[in-house]
């Protein structure tokens, strides 16, 4: 690792951390854009100028670069370490060691100094406008800062002027409402390896990295996991984590996120009517995309193999594809649990079918089964069962392949149900349940898809709406998620004229407050001339107006809206929190320059607006859309 001697801030390389004589002190802060950062390249240029004007290169490095090797140095240390420049980050394979050893260098160092550059210098503890500006500092905010919190056991905080503010062990109760990580972790009165993996994840689930794959690298140290970077693959370095972890823990929280089933003490009818599982959707795959799908996994802990042994059955006790384990030690181990009859080892099995699982299975019909997980919900003592929905295309009856998921008739989806152990047996929906050990298969990532997202409305500039790739982006980017369903009839064609109307599906971050809105697209059908506006409406809203759609004219044309704009806003229940909120919606459109006003084909009647009116309503519109929580809302009948 290369470290800055503090007296004169030029680079020298050891070894490793524990070869750094008198030990070095460490920075953690946020990269400012606003704020020159020295890199590694930078200081190499700026030691040949020193050299050559024989100058002390520590004066002339970044104001954060230079107070940090101030400080280290007043505390004794002759070295310290800054991730700006301390990584030659044009070397991929150093870049690379850097990020599989950064959590070890931060917990090997003597002391590490976060600087939070917006929070005023103050007393964090009593003075409120200092409380607030401490919690709401960029540094809980991003990704990299998780493990430079948790991994040093000695960190100072420093405001702005680079006044301390206090250490992590002192601002442990404000940390953990701040972070929801426990205050003993953070004291490290309990080891993280304590923690499940789904409490871990929960931690990084409202937190932002720059770059996509950085959301799987910067928590590789916190989960103990080492694997190559690859930057340029994308989402798939989360994925790529995940089955790490299942390589090397058994910790089946892992698995424990997504919406769950609650356990009213019946069986729900609408599992008897259930449709298949959207291959679009993420919930129907066993691996998570993101770490932002457990930020309700907070309570998650592991179950000991012990505490459930007891509620499961032998099943079958052949384990069919031993070929597809990894390694020979752990085919070993499954054939000396069978010649014993012991048939409770849980085991998950990257293969390119699915992942293979011997897990305990309670069956509730042809289709549909949970698997048992060993991690519960310390809150309610609960024991977790993820949901499973057999694929219609496992031809193999010695190999079933499930989806990790259910979708009622209602088109809801659900992963996990909340199992009852508290009387000495197994129980769902009120009922004794019998689980037997088998092995199946789950599909654990959604197909290969194409290079770029297919927008059906964009093929054709005869299309009345167009969607542009940003904005998906952009939602994503601010964790909502944007579908673009098929219009009835699934007839989504370049050709769609929005006679049969489109639906967009918004789901809106968990920090929002989780819910989903359909948004209806289509041309009005009714008096109105057939080439008119396409009248965008929320789903659900009641119908009455003379079009042929789910919209009410007067109120959903776009032409009628001020500046094509029209702000939506909807109470809504989080499905999370149970918390009433005002969540608002926006649908901004803007005409085509590329597409003309369409002739008017057979010279339909149409007597209403002005002639700018009906050019607006034959042309394409670009759509925009942004989402923001509203107001405060006040239940005027509270249940």
């Amino acid at each position: 690792m290369w470290l800055l001697s503090t007296s004169r801030a030029e680079l020298q390389y050891f070894d490793s951390p524990e070869t750094v004589p008198g030990g070095y002190a460490i920075l953690s802060h946020v990269w400012q854009s606003d704020v020159a950062e020295d890199t590694f390249q930078d200081l190499r240029k700026l030691y040949a100028r020193c050299s050559e004007a024989s100058s002390c290169p520590r004066d002339y490095v970044s104001s954060k670069t230079r107070q940090c090797c101030i400080l280290a140095e007043q505390e004794g240390y002759q070295y310290a370490w800054n991730d700006t420049c301390c990584i030659d980050k044009s070397n991929d394979v150093e870049l690379s060691e850097s990020i599989n050893s950064m959590f070890r260098y931060y917990a090997q160092a003597e002391i590490c100094f976060a600087y939070l550059y917006d929070v005023p210098s103050g007393d964090v503890q009593n003075d409120s406008v200092c409380r607030h500006r401490f919690r709401i500092s960029r540094w809980h905010e991003r990704g990299w800062t998780l493990q430079e919190l948790l991994a040093p056991e000695s960190l100072v905080f420093f405001s702005q002027d680079w006044e301390v503010l206090g250490t992590k062990c002192d601002l442990a109760e404000l940390l953990e409402e701040v972070t929801q990580i426990p205050r003993e972790v953070l004291r490290h009165e309990q080891e993280i390896t304590e923690m499940s993996v789904a409490q871990r994840l929960s931690w990084a689930a409202t937190r932002r990295t720059t770059k996509v794959e950085d959301e799987a690298y910067c928590l590789m140290g916190i989960l103990g996991i080492n694997m190559p970077t690859l930057y340029g693959e994308g989402s798939n370095a989360f994925r790529r984590l995940q089955e790490e972890i299942m390589r090397q823990s058994t910790d089946m929280s892992l698995f424990a996120w997504g919406h769950h089933l609650d356990d009213t003490g019946t069986l729900p009818s609408s599992l008897v009517l259930q449709a298949p599982p959207s291959l679009d959707s993420h919930h129907s795959f066993l691996l998570a995309p993101s770490s932002s799908v457990f930020v309700t996994c907070a309570h998650v802990r592991q179950v000991c193999h012990a505490e459930s042994q007891q509620f499961f059955k032998a099943g079958d006790r052949h384990v069919s594809v031993l070929h597809s384990l990894q390694t020979a030690s752990q085919q070993s181990l499954v054939k000396r649990v069978m010649r014993k009859k012991v048939a409770g080892l849980h085991i998950f099995t990257v293969t390119p079918y699915g992942v293979h699982a011997r897990v305990p299975v309670i069956k509730l019909s042809a289709s549909i089964a949970v698997a048992v997980l060993l991690c519960s919900v310390s809150t309610t003592g609960q024991q977790l069962g993820l949901l499973l929905t057999a694929s219609p295309a496992s031809s193999d009856p010695s190999r079933p392949l499930y989806y990790p998921c259910i979708t009622t008739s209602e088109n809801s989806s659900y992963r996990l149900v909340p199992l009852d152990t508290s009387r000495g047996q197994l129980f769902l929906f009120g009922k004794p349940a019998s689980a037997k050990w088998r092995d199946i298969y789950l599909a654990h990532r959604p197909p290969p898809s194409p290079p770029a997202r297919r927008i059906f409305l964009n093929r054709s500039l005869t299309t009345p709406f167009r969607i542009p790739r940003w904005t998906f982006h952009a939602l994503a980017r601010a964790r909502h998620h944007l579908e673009l369903l098929a219009p009835a009839g699934g007839d989504a064609s370049p050709d769609w004229d929005g006679a049969t109307p489109t639906t967009l599906v918004l789901s809106t971050s968990a920090d929002l407050a989780r819910a989903r809105f359909g948004v209806l697209l289509g041309r009005c059908g009714g008096d109105r001339d057939r080439d008119a506006a396409p009248p965008p409406t929320f789903g659900g809203a009641p119908g009455g107006g003379q079009c042929q759609g789910d919209h009410q004219c007067a109120v959903d044309h776009v032409a009628s809206w001020p500046d094509f704009a029209r702000a939506f806003k909807f109470t809504v229940v989080d499905t999370d929190t149970a918390e009433k909120v005002v969540v608002e919606v926006e649908l901004a459109f803007r005409a085509s320059s590329l597409v003309q006003p369409l002739a008017a084909l057979d010279k339909p009647s149409w007597s209403a607006g002005t002639e700018n009116e009906r050019e607006v309503h034959r042309r394409t519109f670009v759509t925009d859309i942004s989402v923001r929580r509203g107001e405060a809302w006040v239940d005027p009948f509270p249940q």
